[in-house]
């Protein structure tokens, strides 16, 4: 009985993992049930999941529970190029003591240790043209190996430094016989220099932002653009050694930066890392830990850590949070590291809230962006799709530089071969922190001029082919109706399937509120706050429309329903054209409806009305009927018939002249009164 008990709760644990894209929770799987029935299905899934996630940690957690399994000797062959991509001898040596006796090629071995002694005697070296040989023959010797990347970026740094670009481009092609499409940070770097050139001029923002006595550095712009948030050292109010400091734009103006006292400390390093779409939440850094801070009527809040599945190590930082404020990305080094684990090596991981708004999984975002080497500072676009981050492990113009990849499906794990941003953006020196507009045109960054040890934020024209998918958004101020704003929750759905896409707060004090919605789709929301008549409308996106909406909206409360009977109209009621039977999209409105109703015992009369096309009867027969509709369906859900009336109208009330399509469809409504 106990045995069987124990196969129910394995196959039940084995239909929740089964298709995961996470290496690290199969595994997970073996080591709760060593002698699962599924052992041999989970193997195969394994193997193909860990070679599309090819880390150093996912193959040798798998050898280590499979030690005899013939797929070794091809993972162990698979794991020795990821040991040995840098050409590091201490790697090599590493693998041979662990994993030699599943991979035999001594001769290749024997081969990659001599490449490697000889790189860490010529990358130190500074490049000129009376070493030539010896560093050509080393990138024909090693190519495609990164470390023959490396040798050749010596080579360009001449030609880098001094904007030579036509000599750095003839130079790299000159090797594309030895590299071929074998190396994505070659093909990178080579796609850079043969991409149009264009003037894209780089201005350093305001005086009101940078200052001459301290540096401006970690630039964080809201949804909006209007406000900046940023990490300021050594400035003349300065509270610690780091702190956050904000400036708003006014008439297009930026004010002059304060310190955000509340969350900024004399005893710690802060930096602010993303801020909300709505601008009620700042996710920050100290040192070395994520934490947020929420917007309250008297400032920002005392500041939260996220939980350890977030900070999980000594070290977390660069944190962006999605549109939808359901996905985390970070930087941070943990075992299932893209390549050796260490200093140097950092990986952008994504956290994800489940159904019930935890944080709780945690991926890496896989070898399509994470490298051997560091990655740092990811920025994702409210369009949900575009990447921006920097890496010294893609090709690239020096240190850091700036890419762009693109989200490829629903996962988080599929990404388009990174894009370097090109030499007008990226420099020989550290290109990092890169902010971009909801409007994808404006990129916010900090640098530090030729010469100098202080560090500025700057603004740069994004080159159109770098820019994100267009975007929506919906913007204005919450009030009551006595024009007092009001905080409150703006729940937005996807109106096809009723699932909720995202969650935004109204500001406490102003009332203003923002949101970003990607195009083509149709929208609903509704605005829920106690002791408030939840107000709802609909967005139409299809049709790659891109809007940009600025429209105040006023709620009721619940007393002023009765006492000021006004009709209110029901936005999210749908009827097929010239039809009354109610569509699916319509529940979900109804619904709340109806809770209202039950709640406060209300009684209330439905009205039905159309636009004026066709004959005058036939519009107030189908104002009846729809009326009815509503009627019935409230009924259904259990509010007493002798509480709610319905009555047509036809198209005698309209609220708008019917010569246009947008006053039909105002015309065209259902509204509801409250006794």
């Amino acid at each position: 009985h106990i045995s069987k008990i124990k196969e129910a709760e394995t196959a039940k644990d084995f239909a929740l993992i089964e298709h995961s894209t996470d290496v690290n929770t199969l595994l997970s799987f073996l080591e709760k049930y060593p002698h699962s029935p599924f052992l041999e299905k989970i193997k195969t899934i394994l193997l193909q999941k860990i070679q599309k996630q090819p880390s150093i940690y996912n193959y040798e957690r798998f050898i280590a529970r499979f030690p005899n399994a013939e797929l070794n000797s091809v993972l162990a062959k698979e794991l020795y190029e990821i040991y040995t991509y840098s050409l590091s001898p201490s790697a090599i040596h590493k693998f041979t003591s662990n994993y030699g006796q599943f991979y035999q090629d001594s001769a290749r071995i024997e081969k990659d240790l001599a490449l490697a002694e000889r790189f860490i005697d010529l990358y130190p070296r500074d490049y000129d043209d009376s070493q030539h040989d010896i560093f050509d023959q080393f990138i024909k010797d090693a190519a495609p190996r990164r470390a023959a990347f490396d040798i050749l970026e010596k080579i360009l740094e001449k030609d880098f430094h001094n904007k030579n670009w036509t000599s750095a481009k003839h130079t790299i092609e000159k090797y594309q016989p030895n590299f071929q499409t074998a190396s994505i940070p070659y093909t990178q770097l080579l796609d850079a220099l043969q991409s149009p050139f264009q003037n894209i001029k780089q201005t350093p923002l305001h005086s009101a932002i940078n200052s001459d006595e301290g540096n401006e550095y970690a630039p964080v712009i809201s949804a909006d653009g209007n406000t900046l948030y940023f990490c300021g050292r050594r400035r003349a109010n300065n509270l610690g050694k780091e702190d956050i400091f904000v400036s708003k734009k006014i008439n297009n103006r930026w004010t002059a930066a304060k310190l955000v006292r509340n969350i900024s400390t004399t005893i710690h390093s802060e930096a602010p890392e993303a801020i909300s779409i709505d601008g009620t939440q700042l996710t920050m850094f100290q040192n070395g830990q994520l934490c947020f801070s929420n917007l309250t009527d008297d400032g920002w809040s005392d500041i939260e850590f996220f939980p350890k599945k977030i900070n999980a190590t000594k070290w977390q930082a660069d944190a962006s949070i999605s549109s939808d404020g359901k996905a985390m990305l970070f930087v941070s080094t943990r075992d299932n590291i893209i390549g050796q684990n260490h200093q140097d090596n950092k990986d952008i991981y994504i956290c994800l809230k489940n159904e019930k708004g935890e944080w709780e999984q945690v991926l890496n975002l896989g070898h399509q962006i994470n490298t051997p080497y560091m990655e740092r500072t990811p920025f994702l676009h409210p369009d949900m799709k575009t990447l921006y981050f920097s890496s010294t492990g893609h090709g690239g113009f020096g240190e850091l530089d700036v890419f762009k990849s693109t989200r490829l499906d629903d996962s988080w794990t599929n990404w388009s071969t990174p894009v370097n941003l090109g030499q007008q953006i990226n420099t020989l020196n550290n290109d990092w922190g890169y902010q971009v507009s909801t409007d994808g045109t404006t990129a916010y960054f900090s640098f530090s001029p030729k010469g100098t040890l202080m560090e500025n934020i700057y603004e740069v024209e994004l080159p159109q082919a770098m820019r994100p998918e267009s975007v929506s958004t919906i913007a204005g101020f919450l009030k009551n109706s006595t024009g007092k704003p009001l905080d409150a929750e703006i729940i937005i759905e996807d109106l096809a399937t009723g699932k909720i896409v995202t969650k935004i707060r109204s500001h406490p004090r102003t009332g203003k509120f923002f949101a970003v919605l990607p195009d083509n789709r149709k929208y609903s929301y509704y605005i829920k706050k106690e002791n408030y008549f939840p107000i709802a409308n609909n967005i139409d996106l299809t049709n790659n429309r891109t809007v940009n909406i600025n429209e105040d909206l006023a709620m009721i409360a619940m007393n002023e329903l009765t006492e000021k009977g006004a009709n209110i109209i029901l936005e999210n009621i749908f009827f097929e054209t010239n039809k009354y039977k109610l569509k699916p999209a319509s529940f979900a409105e109804l619904d709340r409806l109806y809770a209202v109703i039950k709640t406060n015992d209300f009684k209330v009369k439905l009205m039905g009305h159309t636009d004026s096309d066709g004959e005058a009867m036939y519009n107030l027969q189908l104002s009846q009927r729809r009326a009815n509709a509503v009627k019935n369906y409230l009924i259904k859900k259990g509010i007493s018939a002798k509480n709610i009336s319905a009555k047509g109208w036809g198209e005698s009330k309209p609220l708008q002249t019917n010569d246009s399509a947008e006053g039909k469809a105002k015309n065209r409504r259902v509204e509801i009164r409250f006794f």
